[in-house]
């Protein structure tokens, strides 16, 4: 099969054919390039704000080994590119099998296009272009697979759920048989069938078994003006004569017809179709002279920008031609531009080096198509499209780039920052770079935020940051201004552990009292958290206090208590507790009953011992803490006798025949003095 492509530009009495090879990786696919040429560039934005681009590596090589590998500068991501190969030239020689020619090639990895025929005998020249979309154009999907001799067609699953409408397919192939009476089974078409597979068709089958690469690029209809598919059969149509499909209306200078042809018989005539656009609303397809009917799959977008050119190298009356050069006005970029080209062929024999080419820019101002062997005439249609190229070749913005949020120290060894969001239309990611202190830089990464880890405490450190685009040039901007942070403490309150410097003791039944070992830090001011682990009634901790010092109030009287001290900075640095545990008893409860007898008697009631004095004697009492006595004259003027150990008074110094009255009392000696 022959997958051709015609493009049109601006010239609308010029048509471009190009046989289109598969796209990207591991999708081996081969396109067989017939007598017409196209190259389509599509320029920068007709829309000044399109921020969509494209970006094309393209060449010529020579094939001579099973498989041959091409370098190529890395596509960022497979899904985003796709490879178009050309169906090769063959050998000079007039007997060239169909084996030697038929190429198929495919991105076999980010930075390599393989190149595979199924034998290594002489060789074949082929062309090949990656297009590359730099902010999500497209998304191509891809797969290998074969086809027995006796298959007419086969369906596989694309691996994805698409939209059929927005698709372009197309597949190559090579060609298992030494012989030249096969080349059309291997001419293959490709058509998504349904939201999740393609199918593989061909016109002729029974002898060759071809393998095949096939692609499935779907474009986002936001980032295009259109897609539009279809198939027909054109039968027996010329150049003067050709089969033509009614599109909807679309402009030329954005435009491009991609088609593959299943022929239905061998020759070169048979086998070679160029295909252009008739207007903006009509595409036609033809080939050099009437002869079989052939099935095409076509699709035309219209990228909605774009600058075309196109033309017809009619060589129609010079079989003798082997390169033909298409002069491009203005010159194109190369790196951005597309070109695809298909040729007719006058010969109905299999001579088909005469029947197929290559095209490469050998300037910008000059694209040329090259056949191996002359002897046959031709038409060709080329086109060149130089793609947009959006916005995607300055630096994202801000630049210089500038800071959201400052570096700050989010702990003892780590500091953050972020900056100021930036934007692209390519996408965008940011260098964290750390300027002094001994920090770790970022490394490229999505995020705006950076935390760096692993740092020194109560260290300074600085930083800039800068962000690029995802693009393929990767445009940075400048860096920020330099800002600094530095990392918080990380070291609990000296000493650590902590100690008592006064350890706990009893200021009274109910309440102890301790002072621990006054804390310094670099981070203040130092707390202190007394901890009461016995678990006996009324222990309570104190909680987080400035004061080194703490008393333990309410608790029970003779009751043993157990505390721990621990520190902590104002940044919650924690030290460890006191070791050991340090505990004190709290004093007895207070005595509150006063010596018996209560009320108080008398054991010897008050008697004269002479004219001045008077004796008594208090019954003795009894009481834990032991007891003192107090005897009070309450009439006759005598004398108290204050508190006494002695249960026995003697009142002196009294008058002769006078009456004196006592009362006698007693209290403990504990501290209540309870009486």
């Amino acid at each position: 099969m022959v997958l051709r492509v015609t493009v049109f530009v601006q010239m609308a009495s010029r048509i471009i054919t190009l046989p289109i090879a598969k796209a990207g990786g591991n999708t081996r696919g081969r396109l067989l390039i017939f007598c017409c040429l196209a190259v389509l560039a599509l320029s920068s934005n007709t829309f000044a704000d399109i921020p969509y681009g494209y970006k094309v590596q393209s060449g010529r090589v020579e094939v001579s080994g099973i498989p041959t590998d091409v370098p190529i500068t890395a596509v960022s991501d497979m899904s985003r590119a796709f490879v178009l190969v050309s169906s090769g030239t063959g050998y000079a020689a007039t007997n060239t099998n169909a084996d030697i020619v038929q190429v198929r090639g495919y991105l076999q990895a980010v930075d390599n296009i393989r190149f595979e025929r199924t034998t290594t005998s002489n060789s074949s020249w082929v062309s090949y272009e990656v297009i590359e979309c730099l902010n999500n154009e497209f998304t191509a999907y891809r797969g290998q697979s074969s086809m027995t001799m006796a298959e007419a067609s086969k369906t596989l699953s694309i691996g994805a759920t698409v939209t059929p409408a927005n698709c372009l397919a197309f597949v190559t192939a090579d060609n298992d048989v030494a012989s030249r009476a096969q080349y059309n089974q291997a001419m293959l078409t490709a058509r998504v069938s349904s939201t999740t597979e393609v199918t593989v068709e061909r016109n002729g089958s029974g002898t060759t078994a071809p393998n095949f690469n096939w692609v499935v690029v779907e474009f986002d209809p936001a980032k295009i003006n259109s897609i539009q598919s279809g198939s027909v059969t054109a039968d027996k149509v010329t150049y003067a004569a050709p089969q033509t499909v009614t599109i909807s209306s679309v402009n030329l200078a954005n435009s491009i017809l991609i088609f593959q042809a299943r022929p239905s018989a061998n020759g070169m005539a048979r086998t070679a179709w160029a295909g252009n656009f008739n207007s903006s609303t009509q595409i036609k397809f033809y080939q050099h002279t009437a002869s079989s009917d052939t099935g095409i799959e076509w699709y035309v977008i219209d990228f909605g920008d774009g600058a075309a050119q196109r033309g017809l190298r009619d060589e129609s009356a010079n079989p003798a031609w082997l390169a033909s050069d298409a002069t491009l006005s203005p010159s194109v970029d190369t790196t951005k531009t597309m070109h695809f080209h298909s040729m007719t062929c006058a010969g109905t024999g299999t001579a088909y080096p005469r029947a197929m080419s290559t095209a490469e820019f050998t300037s910008g101002t000059n694209l040329r198509i090259q056949r191996m062997r002359d002897g046959q005439a031709s038409y060709i249609e080329w086109q060149v499209l130089e793609l947009p190229s959006g916005m995607l070749d300055t630096a994202p913005s801000p630049d210089p780039m500038t800071w959201a949020v400052v570096p700050f120290a989010t702990g003892p060894s780590s500091i953050s920052m972020t900056a100021t969001t930036a934007s692209d239309p390519a996408g965008v990611e940011y260098y964290f770079t750390c300027t002094a202190g001994g920090g770790n830089d970022s490394g490229w990464q999505d995020s705006a935020t950076y935390e760096d880890t692993g740092l020194a405490e109560l260290t300074q450190y600085t930083y800039t940051v800068k962000a690029r685009d995802k693009g393929p040039s990767q445009n940075e901007t400048a860096p920020s201004s330099e800002q600094s942070a530095t990392t918080e403490d990380g070291t609990p309150p000296a000493p650590d552990p902590a100690t008592f410097s006064s350890a706990p003791a009893a200021l009274s039944d109910t309440e102890i009292t301790m002072t621990a070992t006054t804390g310094t830090d670099a981070s203040g001011p130092v707390e202190y958290y007394f901890d009461e682990i016995s678990g006996n009634p009324g222990g309570t901790d104190s909680g987080w206090v400035t004061n080194p010092v703490y008393n333990d109030t309410g608790l029970s009287p003779s009751t043993l208590y157990t505390y721990t001290v621990q520190m902590r900075d104002a940044l919650l640095n924690t030290g460890g507790l006191s070791t050991p545990p340090q505990s004190a008893t709290t004093d007895p409860a207070p005595d509150t009953d006063p010596p018996t007898p209560d009320p108080m008697t008398w054991a010897t009631v008050p008697y004269a011992t002479g004219t001045t004095s008077i004796e008594m004697t208090a019954t003795t009492a009894s009481d834990a803490s032991g007891v003192e006595y107090y005897f009070t004259c309450t009439a006759g003027g005598g004398n108290d006798s204050g508190w006494q150990d002695s249960p026995t008074y003697e009142d002196t110094g009294l008058n002769d025949l006078t009456e004196y009255t006592y009362t006698a009392r007693a209290r403990d000696k504990s501290s209540s003095q309870n009486e």
